[in-house]
């Protein structure tokens, strides 16, 4: 009986980072066809330079 080899994608050494690159391309489109990842990007930098305002003007 012979073995058949696993095709390339379900060898041990390719799973990890053919699922990250899978990951990486979808946050990718995502980034440019929707505006709230910037969006939510821009609001937390506001909110922590608005919190660090806010911390200095404190006695």
């Amino acid at each position: 009986m012979t073995k058949t080899p696993k095709p390339w994608f379900r060898r041990p050494g390719r799973v990890i980072p053919t699922g990250l690159l899978a990951l990486g391309v979808i946050a990718a489109i995502v980034w440019v066809v929707s505006p709230w990842p910037a969006a939510l990007l821009i609001r937390g930098l506001f909110e922590k330079g608005a919190q660090d305002t806010i911390n200095e003007m404190l006695p």
